[in-house]
């Protein structure tokens, strides 16, 4: 149920949205069938009911603040204007970022499905781009 909760908190903002599926990958290896559809319904619902709403009360809005703002294609000014391809004068530079982050969901979406992870590490690992130092001991100078 916790897991559930943090899941559906992590669906109010987008950029939450990459590890959610990681989630139930990882409680359907670990806690099982009952368990992942348990969570996945008590992250939905709350996220449901809070989404659904303002998407009907005005699409174009809703649109408008969860698509064209993150990708920098909005009325105002967004944070994500500027490291995406478009800004560095490449034609179709909108559509290559946006093919990216398709093709990046994609492959996520498959090693979940061939190899799921097994422990929170390996879930944490599937999401990070580069491998991660193993964290130094209190007292223990880095190696050269």
């Amino acid at each position: 149920m916790a897991a559930g909760l943090a899941l559906g908190a992590a669906a109010l903002k987008w950029t939450a949205w990459p590890p959610l599926p990681v989630g139930p990958a990882l409680l359907a290896v670990t806690a099982g069938r009952r368990a992942t559809v348990r969570a996945a319904v008590t992250a939905l619902t709350p996220t449901a009911l809070a989404v659904l709403p303002v998407a009907l009360a005005d699409p174009r809005t809703f649109t408008e603040h969860l698509f064209r703002f993150p990708l920098g294609e909005g009325g105002t000014g967004s944070p994500a204007a500027s490291p995406l391809p478009r800004h560095r004068h490449v034609p179709g530079g909108v559509v290559l970022a946006v093919a990216a982050l398709a093709v990046s969901a994609v492959v996520v979406a498959v090693s979940l499905v061939t190899r799921p992870p097994r422990t929170t590490v390996a879930a944490a690992d599937r999401l990070s781009p580069l491998p991660m130092p193993p964290p130094q001991q209190p007292g223990m100078r880095p190696s050269a």
